[in-house]
């Protein structure tokens, strides 16, 4: 392996200059197409950057410039299974032609090879400010827009976060990206331009994300960036896999404890105030899962009356697709968390870490569908998982250093 490029970071091993100017203008491609594009056009640069990405790949492996990492097993049968599943019927809506939502596989296959091309030729520290940047941009852009022509009380982006709860996670995302430069950087790559920027962008992002009006995401995201240091610290995986649980657990509680809650709090705290309209499509998702356990509804059913999604991810697994497939889903993330707790380089391991960790939380009262099309959840779900299932351990069970 001498002279080449191997797969998992390697700060000794030099990176060629238009390997990293790629992984660039793919990751940015990535972030434009969230943030800023919308429709078509935002699945037409998502597309392209995929398809580059995998083409980047087997062009450097086929030169003998880099190795093909070993893929999860747990993760190719998620795949499998998942592929499967969404090939077959039900489908859920009458009149879907077969096979049609295989390209909810293609696309995650698409972010898989971006995240494995971007991951390995970029410091990681650049992929962070990277999305803080994109993310502090969109705030900026949302807010200015809000204040001289917003009709809507709530908060709303551009591009794929265009919706406040979307929104809400690919902000949140940034808040996790600033939080792992500012705390979790080695202190030689601190400078008091690079902190003040980074606090600047913070307090951006947390007032963006408020003004949405989201609090799933934000009580998920107060849950990561407090407790996930703390299970870092203890350096348990299961401690981490318990967190993020936990922090579905505590979102989903807060749903189902609404009325007592908003009584409590609702004089005092506006965002309590407002109906989550959760409960009544949770009773129904519950009565379907039951009639339906082992092979779901189908990935486009949708509730004809009230709220049309579950808003609740565990839940819309099974929903969906099945409660061995639920079961899949959650072997699959808490084998991504155990990955993320045992990476060596303490920024990446706090950005992955926290992420899933909000992620989970995120999903205890909004994300519906973990397989749904290309969207934000790619960034704050997606993303952090491949990146965590890439960092292989080396022999003595300690991850290799990532580029900083």
């Amino acid at each position: 392996m001498a002279g080449k490029i191997i797969l998992h970071p390697n700060p000794a091993v030099p990176l060629q200059g238009d390997a990293r100017n790629a992984a660039y203008a793919l990751l940015s491609a990535l972030l434009v197409s969230l943030f800023f594009v919308n429709g078509a056009a935002s699945n037409a640069i998502a597309i392209i950057a995929f398809v580059a990405a995998w083409v980047l790949i087997v062009r450097d492996h086929r030169a003998g410039s880099l190795t093909m990492p070993p893929l999860n097993p747990v993760l190719l049968v998620f795949a499998i299974i998942i592929s499967l599943r969404i090939l077959l019927p039900p489908y859920g809506v009458t009149g879907a032609p077969p096979g049609a939502a295989i390209t909810r596989i293609l696309l995650l296959v698409g972010l898989y090879g971006l995240t494995l091309y971007v991951y390995t030729r970029l410091p990681f520290s650049h992929i962070l400010w990277m999305i803080v940047s994109a993310a502090a941009l969109c705030a900026l852009a949302a807010i200015f827009a809000h204040m001289v022509i917003g009709h809507e009380s709530r908060l709303e982006f551009f591009g794929r976060a265009s919706h406040a709860i979307a929104g809400a996670g690919a902000i949140a995302t940034g808040v996790t990206a600033a939080a792992a430069l500012l705390f979790a950087a080695p202190s030689q790559d601190r400078t008091k331009w690079g902190i003040l920027s980074l606090l600047g962008s913070m307090a951006l992002l947390v007032a963006a994300l408020y003004f949405t009006g989201s609090r799933g995401p934000i009580l998920a995201l107060s849950v990561a960036l407090i407790a996930t240091p703390l299970a870092l610290r203890c350096r348990l995986p299961w401690l981490l896999i318990a967190l993020a649980f936990g922090a579905w657990c505590l979102v989903s509680s807060f749903v189902l404890l609404e009325v007592p809650i908003k009584e409590a709090l609702c004089p005092y705290v506006d965002l309590a105030c407002r109906p989550s309209k959760r409960n009544d499509v949770w009773q129904a998702t519950a009565q379907l899962i039951a009639q339906h356990p082992l092979w779901g509804s189908g990935y486009a059913f949708r509730f004809t009356q009230g709220v049309t999604h579950a808003h609740n991810a565990y839940l819309g697994m099974a929903l969906h697709y099945g409660v061995p497939l639920l079961l899949l889903f959650i072997a699959l993330m808490a084998t991504a968390l155990y990955q993320a707790a045992q990476i060596a380089s303490a920024q990446t391991k706090f950005f992955v870490a926290s992420t899933l960790v909000f992620a989970n939380g995120y999903m205890g009262s909004d994300l519906s569908d973990p397989m749904r099309f290309f969207n934000t959840h790619y960034l704050f779900l997606w993303f952090p998982l491949f990146v965590a299932l890439l960092s292989v351990k080396s022999d003595n069970g300690v991850a290799p250093t990532p580029r900083e």
